[in-house]
């Protein structure tokens, strides 16, 4: 009956977030996918239970399940807990990581990173901003030039604002704004809350000795989307040896 529930509320939340953020929304089809199995797990379990090797899989199952739920825990508390860290004044490099661009504008994500950047860019006229991210599908500029007009409709002049326009994920973000500065400068990265810590992450393992991160806020309803998404995201790249 709890499997039906959740697998209900799963699939239930998948048509909030397409009706939110559309069918494109990155992510979304796990709660589809997640939803639909574990419905039919639990119209199942009964017949499931009913033969010996049905209670031996069973077992397994919980076990993986409590390993996997140890290890989401763990890993969530250092994602939250760098979502609510904000960086000190001085810092000499501002990076905004990029995020989707419709067409020629900004998504929510990008607008909420750049009005954070803007923010601290603005307390802090000795610092330089780089603006991270390149041009992807459905995307008729790079994500680092519309972060750069965006900047400068808000004030922030143009000499300050360096572009890096090649990067395609978070971690090519990192390396290739690292061209712009040495490792020993002041860096505060600006992005999602919930993008925080793997984005530190990567700036300590490049290199970077003094980084800060400067997290915005996310859409409240797409946040566990974002969480739960972020936690694979972190493993991805644990696997990987790039944090």
């Amino acid at each position: 009956m709890l499997l039906c529930i959740f697998g209900i509320i799963c699939i239930l939340y998948y048509g909030a977030i397409v009706f939110y953020a559309g069918f494109r929304s990155t992510f979304a089809p796990f709660w589809l996918a997640s939803g639909l199995a574990l419905t039919g797990l639990g119209c199942l379990w009964d017949r499931l239970m009913s033969f010996e090797a049905g209670r031996a899989g069973a077992i397994a199952l919980g076990i993986v399940a409590v390993l996997f739920f140890v290890a989401f825990l763990t890993i969530e508390i250092r994602i939250i807990g760098e979502a609510w860290r904000k960086a000190d004044d001085g810092a000499d490099y501002v990076i905004i990581l990029g995020a989707q661009v419709q067409g020629t504008r900004p998504s929510r994500s990008l607008a909420r990173r750049v009005k954070a950047g803007a923010l601290y860019l603005k307390r802090n006229p000795q610092a330089m901003a780089v603006v991270s991210g390149g041009q992807g599908p459905g995307e008729q500029i790079t994500e680092a030039a519309c972060m750069a007009q965006m900047l400068e409709k808000m004030g922030i002049c143009r000499h300050r604002i360096i572009l890096e326009d090649r990067s395609t994920d978070t971690y090519e973000n990192i390396r290739n704004s690292m061209e712009f500065f040495d490792c020993h400068k002041k860096v505060v990265i600006v992005t999602c809350g919930y993008h925080m810590y793997r984005a530190l992450a990567l700036a300590r393992t490049a290199g970077i000795r003094r980084v800060q991160g400067f997290p915005c806020r996310s859409g409240q309803l797409l946040l566990v989307n974002y969480y739960v998404r972020e936690f694979f995201a972190v493993l991805h790249y644990r696997i990987c040896r790039r944090i």
